[in-house]
């Protein structure tokens, strides 16, 4: 890239440049025009110049939910279903037997 040191050290093929891609993309305002280009040759696109190649993500709500305080109506047949397996995942113990007639827990 125009204007980047070359790191020190052996160089070689890279099995996967997720994380390069990522890490360009996450500043690509504080790249030059030239740098921008020679990113975008660099990965295969055409067709001049992309203004919007690095879109930031949208804000995403929080993942934490509040859990609930009890099951829901019609949850009692499944609840049921679970046994003593809420003790056993908690200590870590619980496996799972899969076989062709069906799964359990043990």
């Amino acid at each position: 890239m125009p204007g980047a040191k070359t790191p020190a050290g052996a160089s070689g093929p890279i099995a996967s440049g997720t994380l390069a891609v990522q890490s360009v993309l996450a500043h690509w305002a504080a790249l030059s025009k030239e740098q921008r280009r020679a990113v975008l040759a660099g990965l295969g696109v055409t067709g001049g110049y992309a203004t919007a190649a690095y879109r930031k993500a949208p804000n995403a709500p929080d993942p934490n939910v509040p859990c609930l305080a009890k099951d829901s109506a019609g949850a009692a047949p499944y609840r049921a279903m679970l046994g003593g397996i809420e003790s056993d995942l908690a200590a870590g113990s619980a496996v799972r037997s899969v076989s062709r007639t069906g799964s359990s827990w043990r």
